[in-house]
């Protein structure tokens, strides 16, 4: 190609982009802001260089998180290098803990990403809110107890009064009833393996 060829096409590629950013920065403006229109200018603004454009975009996102929508805002954040974004996300769900354990979006997690919650220190909610979680995730994700042994491993049975030990924890099969009950301290401690 000739170099005039090459800055032809350069010239076309962006007015595509420019084009395309602002119909999607006009739909965001002028229409009801949803995140995923924000996520994709977000996308456009990180990968065309936009720098202005996508401080903004994170800026606004930071203040609409719920959590319904913190783990695709923090999904998005860690896999698009934008670290303020994800930061907030993370400060969000430790302020947030008994709201985001309960929300329905944490059952479409993936289990990597739930043990990374969990294990957190930051992240503090009863520890039979985690056990609840870790339960009902395993139920609507179809996953067996062999299959959830790193979740299972972070929940802290010492943690847990008695009574819900004996009453909501035990009946499920989950821990080994050894384990439950040196939890309880009315047997011998034993290894953590679920």
């Amino acid at each position: 190609l000739h170099p005039a060829e090459v800055l032809e096409l350069d010239i076309t590629h962006i007015g595509r982009l420019a084009s395309r950013l602002v119909k999607l920065f006009g739909r965001q403006l002028y229409t009801d802001v949803t995140f995923l229109t924000a996520l994709d200018l977000h996308i456009l603004a990180d990968r065309y260089g936009f720098p202005h454009l996508k401080d903004g975009i994170e800026s606004h996102l930071s203040k609409i998180i719920t959590p319904e929508n913190v783990f695709l805002f923090h999904s998005h954040a860690q896999s698009s290098s934008a670290p303020l974004l994800q930061d907030k996300c993370e400060v969000f769900m430790d302020l947030h803990a008994g709201e985001v354990i309960a929300s329905t979006a944490l059952q479409q997690l993936p289990k990597e990403n739930l043990k990374k919650l969990i294990a957190r220190d930051t992240f503090m909610v009863e520890e039979i809110q985690i056990f609840e979680a870790v339960r009902k995730w395993m139920e609507t994700n179809g996953v067996r107890k062999e299959g959830a042994s790193e979740l299972l491993e972070c929940v802290r049975l010492t943690e847990m009064p008695q009574a819900e030990l004996k009453a909501k924890v035990l009946p499920t099969g989950l821990f080994a009833r050894a384990r439950v009950l040196a939890a309880m301290g009315e047997g011998e401690p034993v290894e953590i393996a679920t």
